[in-house]
C-alpha cells in the first residue's frame, strides 16, 4: 500500500486511502502532531533553565526529545530495509550532519566569542575542554568526569552544559543504525525488536546498580539509552505492514473502542507529563530508580496517542506549538547560553521581563539560523552533493576547534588557574594575624588544624570569590573545596529553591567548615528601581 504523504514539515497531512496491499512505504507520513509535542519538550526544557519553580522538572522535556529521536530514527532505518532490503549508513549519516552539525558550529563560535570577554574565570578555565568535547559529541562524558553536577546547574555552569543531551543522542545515531542492520539481517525485525528489549532491560538494570549515583545515571549513554529504545521499540509496533490498513481505516473516519481508549490513554500520559515538570527535581530519589524510563513510557503513549486522530493530536497540533517544535534544535542550542549572559545580576531585572527578555533574543536568534542555515543546508541549497556537505563539515569543526583552543591558550591575567594560585601570591596584608584579640580556636583534630571539608556557599558574588577561596584553602591544606554558588540569590525575596539547594549541598558533602557569602545588591534595586543597586 502506498501513502500519498509528504515528509517536508512544511507540508501538509494528506488523508491516505486504504488500498488492499500493505506494502511497505519508502517515507513516514507526517504527523503534524509530533512537531507540536518537540515544542512542548523545549518549552519544558527552558522554564526548567529559567528558574521557575513551577516548572523545576522541566528538565524532563530532554527526555521527551530522547523518545521522539528514537522513534523517528527507527521509522526512518526499518522503512528504508522494508523498501529496498538494505540501510545505506554513509547516506544516513550524512543526512543526520546536515541537519545538526551547521546550528551546533553557529553555536559553539558563538560561545567561544563571547565567553572570552564575559565568562568567569571558572568557565573560561574549562571552556576549551567543554568546546572540544562538545564538538566531538562526548560532552556528556566530559562533564561527568569532570565532576560537573546536574543538580549544581546554576553554580558557574558551562555555556555548553546543555550539549550533553546532543551528545547522547549523537552517539546513538552513531552506534544504533549498524547494530538495526545487522539484527534484521540475521532475524528481520522479531529479533530487532528482541534486541531491542534486551538493550532497554540491561539499561534499567545499569541504572538500578548504580544506586544513588544521579550525576552516572543522568549523564550516561548506557544509563539513557532506554529512553531512545523505547522509541525505538515503539516505532517498529507503530511502522508494522500489517497495522498500516486498519490504521488507513481510522484515518478515514470508523473510529472504535480501541482508537478511544488510545486518545483516553493520551490525555493520561499528557497529564502525568504536566505533573512530572512541576513535582520532580533534578535530585529526586525516584529518578534514580526507575523514574526515567517511566517518563519516557509516558511520552511513548502521547506520541502513540498523537499518531491518531483524536483531542491529543489536535491539541498537539497547535499552529504555535508545531512552529516552536520547528525551531525546536535552535532553540534548545542557543536559549542557555543566551540565559547566562542576560542573566539578573547584570540587567536587574524582575523575573518576568528578565526571562520575556530572554527568550525574544534566543527566539530571534533560532529563528534566523533556521532559515538562513539550517534549512538552506538541509535542503541542499548550500551543499549540492554528498562530499561537499562532508568537506564543509569538516572545516566548519577545524575552525571552531581551532577557536577553542586560541581564545584559551592565554586567558586574560585576572584569570588564575587554581592549581598555579599559592599561598604566597596573596598579599602580605592577607596573612597578617589581625590587630585585636581574637578567642583561641578550639584544639586541632587528628585530620589537621585546617577544615578537611570545605563548602562555599554565596550568589554570583561568591563565583568570582571562590577561586580565590579555593586557592587559599587547598595551600592551608584542605583536601576537599566545594563550591555551590547561585547567581542572583539576593536578599530582599529570598528563593525556597536556593535554600533547598545549599541545604543538599550540605547533606550530600557533610562539610567541616561552610562559607556563605550573601550580598544585599538586589535591595538597592527595590528601593531605588535600579539607582543604588550596588551603593
Amino acid at each position: 500500500m502506498k501513502l500519498n504523504t509528504s515528509v517536508e514539515p512544511s507540508a501538509r497531512a494528506v488523508v491516505p486511502s486504504p488500498v488492499p496491499d500493505p506494502a511497505p512505504m519508502t517515507a513516514m507520513p507526517y504527523l503534524p502532531a509530533l512537531d507540536g509535542l518537540r515544542g512542548l519538550a523545549v518549552i519544558g526544557a527552558i522554564l526548567f533553565h529559567g528558574g521557575f519553580t513551577w516548572a523545576r522538572g522541566g528538565f524532563l522535556g530532554v527526555s521527551t526529545f530522547f523518545v521522539l529521536s528514537g522513534f523517528l530514527i527507527t521509522n526512518l532505518l526499518v522503512r528504508e530495509w522494508d523498501n529496498g532490503g538494505t540501510i545505506r549508513l554513509g547516506r544516513f549519516w550524512i543526512r543526520r550532519l546536515r541537519r545538526l552539525l551547521p546550528a551546533a558550529l553557529l553555536a559553539l563560535a558563538l560561545v567561544a566569542l563571547l565567553w572570552w570577554q564575559l565568562g568567569t574565570a571558572e568557565q573560561l578555565a574549562n571552556l576549551r575542554w567543554d568546546l572540544l568535547a562538545a564538538l566531538a559529541y562526548v560532552a556528556n562524558w566530559r562533564f561527568y568526569f569532570a565532576g560537573t553536577s546536574y543538580a549544581e546547574l546554576f553554580s558557574a555552569p558551562s555555556p555548553l552544559q546543555h550539549f550533553w543531551s546532543l551528545a547522547i543522542e549523537e552517539q546513538f545515531y552513531l552506534l544504533f543504525p549498524p547494530a538495526v542492520i545487522a539484527l534484521l539481517h540475521a532475524g528481520g525485525r522479531r529479533l530487532l525488536a528482541t534486541g531491542v528489549c534486551a538493550a532497554i532491560t540491561v539499561s534499567v538494570l545499569l541504572e538500578f546498580g548504580l544506586g544513588g549515583d544521579f550525576d552516572r545515571i543522568y549523564y550516561g549513554t548506557d544509563t539513557r539509552a532506554a529512553e531512545l529504545l523505547i522509541g525505538a521499540l515503539l516505532a517498529l509496533w507503530w511502522s508494522n505492514p500489517s497495522r498500516l490498513v486498519p490504521a488507513c481505516r481510522e484515518r478515514a473516519g470508523k473510529e472504535s473502542a480501541r482508537f478511544l481508549m488510545v486518545d483516553i490513554a493520551g490525555i493520561a500520559a499528557l497529564a502525568g507529563m504536566f505533573w512530572s515538570w512541576g513535582a520532580v527535581t533534578n535530585t529526586s530519589a525516584v529518578l534514580a530508580r526507575g523514574g526515567l524510563p517511566a517518563y519516557a513510557l509516558l511520552t511513548a503513549v502521547i506520541i502513540y496517542a498523537a499518531s491518531r486522530p483524536g483531542w491529543v493530536a489536535r491539541c498537539l497540533s497547535l499552529r504555535p506549538l508545531r512552529w516552536i517544535g520547528l525551531i525546536s534544535y535552535g532553540l534548545y542550542l542557543y536559549h542557555w547560553p543566551v540565559f547566562l549572559i542576560l542573566d539578573d545580576h547584570r540587567l536587574g531585572w524582575s523575573a518576568g521581563p528578565l526571562f520575556a527578555l530572554r527568550m525574544a533574543v534566543t527566539t530571534l536568534i533560532a529563528v534566523t539560523s533556521f532559515h538562513l542555515l539550517e534549512m538552506p543546508i538541509r535542503r541542499g541549497q548550500v551543499f549540492k552533493t554528498d562530499p561537499a556537505a562532508l568537506r564543509a563539515a569538516l572545516a566548519g569543526a577545524l575552525v571552531v576547534a581551532t577557536c577553542a583552543i586560541l581564545v584559551t591558550l592565554n586567558p586574560p591575567q585576572s584569570i588564575i588557574p587554581y592549581a598555579d594560585v599559592r599561598l604566597e601570591d596573596f598579599p602580605t596584608a592577607m596573612k597578617t594575624e589581625p590587630e585585636q584579640s581574637v578567642a583561641d580556636p578550639a584544639p586541632a583534630t587528628d585530620s589537621g588544624s585546617i577544615a578537611q571539608t570545605v563548602l562555599i556557599l554565596g550568589d554570583s558574588g561568591t563565583v568570582d570569590a571562590s577561586p580565590a577561596l579555593r586557592a587559599v584553602f587547598e595551600a592551608a591544606g584542605a583536601t576537599k573545596v566545594i563550591e555551590a554558588a547561585y547567581p542572583g540569590v539576593g536578599l530582599s525575596n529570598p528563593d525556597l529553591k536556593w535554600r533547598a539547594a545549599y541545604t543538599s549541598q550540605i547533606n550530600k558533602h557533610h562539610p567541616d567548615l561552610v562559607i556563605m557569602m550573601l550580598g544585599g545588591w538586589d535591595l538597592g534595586y527595590v528601593e531605588a528601581q535600579g539607582a543604588s543597586a550596588y551603593s
